[in-house]
């Protein structure tokens, strides 16, 4: 086999919408994670600050970004080609940072407005089979049209740009050479007054008219207070299995089965999880006194007052604290 770089491909570093300044820092990475160690140990070696992280491929950290544009879960993005920045920046996902030294990179491995930083070059290559090739008397390719050729026909094997970051990549260079058109086949209205996410009332509405209802939610959409509400609604209405997703879990999905892997940023710190455990084990306790509060005002609606004002109490006192975090 014999192989010739065509294109190289950018990966940076990146900084998201959120501070900063702290001890710790969270990160995604698409770098494989013994490399993104090294890293990230260096970091820490130098600069004193600790940093937690989860590697994702090109599309998972994009997607996961995306989602939580509003609510960023992490300071920085390490690793990855080009085109993920590019679209993340497009996104509004990225925060401008230019790092010291940079002018020593090449303009073309860095965002001229600094949303990342190139910090290696990955080539694509064609790799080529030196029997076909001798059997149909051709050269091997040096550039993307020669591909062209009809001796190649049902004879080139490509990634799935779904699944692939690298195939996203060559998807991204290909472009960027040859240029884009893009044929609109639909008409485009702009229409006003309505909102892009269904309510409450119209989702439910939908999960009822399935002929078959799932066998679990993953309710990860809106605030944890709002969520915890639909996913109670979902359990009571429909009898289905709700779960709402801590940060960095996996859902591991075979046929109608599935289950839940923590995050390795939350196991593999025993400060965190400790207090992971301690949350739920409160949790747990509220839900016995609530339970047990709502059999007394049942028995003796007299008693609603007087527990209403201590509930008042502790539930100013928790705001209090939660405001002070």
């Amino acid at each position: 086999m014999s192989k010739k770089t065509v294109l190289s491909a950018l990966v940076g570093l990146a900084t998201l919408c959120m501070g900063v300044n702290a001890a710790e820092l969270n990160a995604y990475t698409v770098m494989p994670e013994k490399y993104a160690s090294r890293i990230f140990a260096e970091f820490t070696k130098d600069t004193g600050i600790k940093v937690n992280f989860l590697r994702f491929s090109t599309g998972e950290a994009l997607a996961r970004l995306t989602a939580e544009k509003g609510n960023p879960q992490v300071d920085a993005l390490l690793g990855g080609p080009a085109d993920m920045y590019a679209a993340a920046k497009k996104e509004g996902i990225l925060e401008a940072y230019r790092p010291a030294d940079s002018d020593a990179i090449a303009p073309e491995m860095r965002d001229p407005e600094n949303y990342w930083t190139g910090v290696g070059v990955i080539p694509l290559c064609f790799l080529t089979n030196t029997k076909f090739l001798k059997k149909n008397n051709m050269e091997a390719p040096t550039k993307w049209a020669d591909l062209l050729d009809p001796r190649y026909k049902r004879n080139l094997q490509m990634a799935d740009a779904r699944t692939s970051g690298t195939a996203t990549e060559r998807i991204f260079s290909l472009v960027k050479i040859m240029g884009e058109d893009i044929a609109v086949g639909a008409k485009i209205y702009n229409l006003t007054g309505f909102s892009a996410h269904a309510d409450r009332d119209q989702m439910l509405a939908f999960y009822k008219g399935m002929e078959r209802k799932p066998k679990a939610f993953f309710v990860v959409h809106g605030e944890y207070d709002a969520a915890s509400s639909f996913a109670h609604l979902l359990n009571t209405e429909l009898g289905t299995a709700t779960y709402i997703p801590n940060f960095g879990d996996a859902a591991i999905i075979d046929g109608t089965d599935w289950r839940i892997e923590e995050t390795k940023v939350i196991t593999s710190a025993p400060a965190i999880q400790a207090m992971r455990d301690y949350l739920r084990n409160f949790e747990k306790d509220y839900l016995v006194y609530k339970g047990r509060m709502e059999q007394l005002i049942t028995h003796d609606p007299r008693r609603i007052p007087d527990i209403r004002a201590k509930m008042d109490k502790i539930r100013k006192y928790i705001d209090d604290v939660m405001k002070t975090l």
